[in-house]
């Protein structure tokens, strides 16, 4: 009887078990859809210090309404000399940022759901940092998502924004031809200070495919065993994938049905600046510490006036810290073929790189 009793009980919980999977399931198809980040692809051959070739970030001068389902793969080419817009000011730092990646699923997404109607007002100051301000001109004009510099303070345009506070995004409701204006606030971080902080736990910026969290977390524990604080769990799995990946344009493209994250981790392991950034955004949120994707520009920080072309497109990484703020991480490995660079301080900017049939020239301006 009590065996009688027992079936009964682990049929019972199969079925429940069963209706709960059905919900689930049903649950997952009805997930909002998001904004995935438009063609063509990013692609900046650089190191977190050096600039490099790649493809424009955004559809430039093109209405770029772009699809829901609109992929962005992690791909590589070269030849793009446009010149995109001028920067009047020195930046102070390296990174312009465009949009922000939330979301991967075999391609990045930009969940822009919460917008604001912005209309040059002054924002919050989150943190207090070195106020900067620039001047963006456009040479090729801007149809959706701006460049700006992280923690903005105001943009000033002739045109009407929209703004993602969460992200950092702005994007223009009608096409910017005129020069804008872009306060911020420019901030450095000790290590030390960095050391002790925590980072802001968010879901949005821990989502990571199943199959690619099975895959990379073994990996992930083994890099930062030891380790106590995120930072330096971070910086960790930064280095380990500068120093064991190859920098490589020619790089073999992932099969299709393979992940791009996952064949440049275990198979290739080889890639551009998407692929080193993705895997740290990845492998950082396998041991639950929310990071996300950022794609911009490289820019020199120091040129009071300078152009900025589709070659200088970046990917990069950043984390949340209490009380901190975003703090920036670039794990992009150097490229193996530089010719002739000069060094700006700590940064260095590539003059010219040749690779197999293509010649591709970052002007010194």
């Amino acid at each position: 009887m009590m065996a009688r009793a027992r079936e009964v009980q682990l049929y019972a919980v199969l079925v429940m078990s069963l209706i709960l999977l059905s919900s689930a399931i049903a649950t997952v198809a009805d997930v909002p859809i998001q904004r995935v980040l438009p063609r063509p692809p990013f692609m900046n051959q650089s190191g977190a210090e050096i600039g490099g070739v790649g493809d424009s970030p955004l559809d430039w001068g093109i209405d770029t309404e772009v699809d829901d389902i609109q992929l962005v793969e992690l791909n590589a080419s070269c030849g793009l000399q446009n010149k995109l817009f001028n920067i009047t000011g020195a930046t102070g730092t390296s990174y312009i940022r465009v949009q922000t990646g939330s979301s991967y699923y075999g391609n990045w997404v930009v969940n822009d759901k919460h917008e604001i109607d912005y209309n040059q007002e002054v924002l919050p100051i989150r943190y207090i940092g070195e106020p900067r301000t620039i001047y963006i001109s456009p040479i090729t004009p801007i149809n959706n998502y701006i460049p700006i510099a992280s923690e903005p303070i105001q943009v000033e345009t002739d045109q009407s924004l929209l703004y993602y506070p969460d992200s950092f995004m702005f994007k223009t409701k009608t096409q910017i031809n005129n020069e804008y204006k872009v306060s911020y606030n420019l901030k450095e971080y000790d290590a030390d200070i960095l050391e002790d902080a925590y980072t802001q736990y968010d879901l949005k910026y821990l989502q990571i495919p199943f199959e690619i969290q099975n895959q990379i977390v073994n990996m992930t524990k083994e890099i930062t065993t030891g380790i106590d604080s995120n930072y330096y769990k971070i910086k960790a799995i930064e280095t380990y994938l500068k120093e064991n990946y190859y920098y490589n344009l020619e790089y073999r493209p992932a099969p299709d049905d393979v992940d791009p994250v996952l064949w440049f981790l275990f198979e290739s392991r080889e890639g551009v600046c998407m692929h080193y950034n993705s895997a740290l955004v990845l492998m950082a949120r396998s041991i639950e510490i929310p990071m996300r994707l950022v794609i911009g520009f490289h820019v020199n920080p120091v040129r009071h006036s300078q152009t900025v072309r589709p070659e200088q497109a970046h990917a990069w990484a950043e984390a949340y810290f209490r009380n901190i703020g975003w703090v920036r991480f670039d794990a992009t490995g150097v490229a193996q073929e530089l010719q002739g660079y000069t060094r700006y301080g700590s940064v260095q900017t590539i003059t010219r790189i040749t690779h197999q049939d293509n010649l591709c020239y970052k002007e010194d301006n």
